[in-house]
């Protein structure tokens, strides 16, 4: 049985942005989805196609028939226009139709491995394990990996092969134009470093304040009648507050650095 990813308290480290043993790990449970994974990149050149030669087909429409009066040839590049927009979006929807389904697999493959590694631990593990904080590994990490299909490694490849078509077609249409958009590249990625770092310790501070508010709302319900024996329900309300606030401020934080940039 393949080994799942440990349930470990690393809440309070960062780690490093690529870990390629855990990318390995995680891998394990892609392997058996990849034809759909290079399905969606095999589509996705053709998709890019339909979508990059749009504003070719336009540009010659204006030119050589709006701009000079000419009409004759500018009902066939109308419907070649219609063609790819609808190239565009069923090829689209294929591509993305592949991926998510192969990052719904993935995930449910995953959890279901979480799931059976923690019913196999002894019941020391439990005492020391808050049971909200394991509710969130195999639910809110899990969606956290599948969501990485949806925008991550695999968009950035395809956005990556559609950033070099337009550069491509830049420097194919105007060379002068095409180095001055390419002047504003290297600002443009040192920007985008420093809010992916303000937004990658963001997101770990929220899913650590999310840990602990699962955890602690199910120890209050499930130790109730403790808590009202002592009379401690003010101070209960008052801890949990303080930790939704704190859960609150870091996804304020998150959004904060993605509305700025």
């Amino acid at each position: 049985m393949t080994t799942p990813v440990a349930l470990k308290d690393e809440d309070d480290l960062q780690g490093k942005a690529v870990d390629r043993e855990l990318l390995a790990r995680v891998w394990t449970f892609v392997r058996p989805h990849r034809f759909l994974l290079f399905l969606s990149l095999a589509l996705a050149p053709a998709a890019i196609a339909s979508e990059l030669l749009q504003p070719v087909l336009l540009k010659r429409a204006i030119d050589h028939h709006i701009a000079v009066g000419d009409a004759d040839g500018l009902g066939g590049l109308a419907l070649l226009m219609v063609a790819l927009i609808v190239g565009q979006t069923a090829l689209g929807f294929l591509q993305l139709y592949t991926l998510q389904l192969a990052g719904q697999r993935a995930a449910h493959d995953l959890r279901q491995a979480v799931h059976r590694h923690v019913l196999t631990r002894r019941a020391a593990f439990f005492d020391r394990t808050p049971v909200g904080r394991l509710v969130q590994r195999m639910t809110g990490d899990t969606e956290n990996i599948q969501e990485m299909f949806a925008s991550g490694v695999f968009t950035v490849i395809i956005d990556a092969i559609k950033l070099v078509a337009i550069l491509a077609m830049l420097l194919a249409l105007n060379l002068r134009l095409a180095l001055l958009v390419i002047a504003f590249l290297p600002g443009l990625v040192f920007m985008v470093d420093v809010f992916r770092r303000w937004m990658r310790v963001s997101f770990r501070l929220i899913r650590k304040k999310l840990a602990e508010l699962n955890a602690y709302a199910q120890e209050q319900v499930s130790g109730v009648k403790v808590t009202q024996i002592f009379g401690r329900e003010d101070a209960a309300a008052r801890t949990f507050a303080r930790i939704n606030g704190e859960h609150r401020d870091a996804y304020f934080s998150s959004l904060k650095a993605d509305a700025t940039l």
